[in-house]
């Protein structure tokens, strides 16, 4: 029985209109993926196989690093049939050297991690189908990443632009301007200014380079459900 190969679907393929383009369930079905359920099914072939191979992240993408005795660690991108060079990685997904020493991009993800980067699909799939207005499972879903892996680009923005969009709501909800006048204890004033400044300047290593977006201000990474007073 001929199997043909598995193409990249050039159709919606970051699945903003459909979540589902990102699933390795679809990719079986269609015989088509992305740069997301394309190297994913890799690696569980290749775990299958008993094959030591790793996912790895670029700027919103993500790819494969696979070990050789005889010539070390070499990229294999599904997405194109082609075993690319570290430079051209760092080339084409602008990726500075900032973000490869601090292992946002271009560091290889242990088994755990692999599985708990999962829960960000699991997160940005509830937000596809369930909309934004309650962050909470979504920000749950990012801690427990962020626990296994800690610079996980894909957790923080997706923990943040959560985070965001719940303060923003409470903002225009209480016509207030903002964000800090949404809190009255004054402990809570004090803390804000070096929230900002911690989560900004990890944040700022990821501008420009992860989804070539522009963050907002760090003020509005508050992570208010889990505040205490």
């Amino acid at each position: 029985m001929y199997i043909p190969p598995y193409t990249y679907d050039f159709e919606d393929p970051l699945g903003q209109s459909d979540w589902s383009k990102m699933l390795v369930s679809k990719l079986l079905e269609t015989g088509t993926g992305n740069c997301h359920s394309l190297p994913y099914l890799y690696k569980i072939l290749a775990d299958e196989l008993n094959i030591p191979c790793n996912l790895a992240f670029a700027p919103n993408h993500i790819y494969i690093k696979l070990f050789s005795e005889n010539k070390g660690w070499y990229n294999t991108e599904l997405t194109s049939g082609t075993f690319p060079i570290d430079a051209w990685i760092i080339a084409s997904g602008y990726v500075t050297i900032d973000a490869i020493r601090n292992g946002l991009y271009m560091d290889t993800l242990s088994n755990k991690q692999a599985v708990a980067n999962c829960l960000v699909d699991l997160a940005q799939g509830y937000q596809h189908k369930y909309g934004k207005d309650n962050p909470e499972f979504v920000i749950k879903c990012c801690n427990k990443v962020l626990e296994y892996h800690p610079t996980n680009v894909n957790a923080i923005l997706t923990k943040a632009e959560a985070q965001k969009h719940y303060i923003h709501s409470l903002m225009k909800a209480q016509n207030l301007k903002s964000p800090e006048a949404l809190f009255t204890n004054e402990i809570l004033k004090i803390c804000i200014p070096k929230w900002n400044l911690y989560i900004s300047s990890f944040i700022n290593q990821a501008i420009g380079v992860c989804q070539r977006k522009c963050i907002p201000n760090g003020s509005i990474y508050l992570e208010v459900s889990q505040t205490n007073t």
